[in-house]
């Protein structure tokens, strides 16, 4: 019988009275108990993980479905693409390789990236580039992977590089919108003139 004393903090074995079978039908009546609660708990969390998978690939198929039948409200799917890329970040999916190869893709169209970067936050700007290099890393170490390197960590010069390209996305990105807010001050000044109201600068 092991005792414990909790005042001195040892461990006293005065005598082994424990019976081999005993502990062994013990062991596998609470074993079973904690195989059936882990199998219970990994099937609410890849029903979960199905359920999210599953969205997030009907939205991209309802994309490209819009994309396909004409005529295409090129705005509208922009922000639908923009809120894609929201939902895989939301959802943790955007390093997977299949939704990696997407989010790749869909962040390097600028209107795309204006629509992320709207509310013109630089936390949002730091978030939209480690999201979108996240991503490029993910499509990247999968590719290597499915060319047989089995060491498919990036080096420094091609994380850099790939840096440096989702630099040039969010960039692009923001010169547009920089673009449109000069338009959009001409269109209100123009409008003022036509109005008679040249108070606006």
């Amino acid at each position: 019988m092991a005792l414990y004393n909790f005042a001195s903090c040892q461990f006293s074995f005065s005598s082994c009275d424990l019976d081999c079978g005993e502990a062994a039908k013990q062991v596998k009546k609470f074993g079973l108990v904690y195989v059936g609660i882990l199998a219970a708990v990994y099937t609410a969390l890849y029903a979960r993980f199905s359920s999210q998978w599953h969205y997030l690939a009907d939205v991209y198929n309802q994309i490209k479905s819009v994309r396909a039948n004409e005529p295409v409200n090129a705005r509208q799917v922009e922000e639908w693409k923009a809120a894609f890329i929201e939902d895989a970040d939301t959802l943790h999916l955007v390093n997977k390789p299949l939704f990696a190869s997407i989010v790749s893709a869909m962040g390097q169209e600028p209107k795309v990236l204006l629509h992320l970067l709207e509310d013109g936050d630089d936390s949002k700007e730091k978030w939209l580039n480690d999201l979108l290099f996240g991503a490029g890393r993910a499509m990247l170490e999968d590719r290597k992977k499915r060319e047989g390197d089995f060491w498919r960590l990036l080096s420094w010069e091609e994380e850099r590089d790939l840096r440096v390209e989702v630099n040039k996305c969010i960039d692009a990105a923001k010169r547009m919108n920089s673009e449109q807010a000069i338009r959009s001050r001409r269109a209100q000044r123009c409008l003022a003139m036509l109005h008679g109201d040249l108070r606006v600068p």
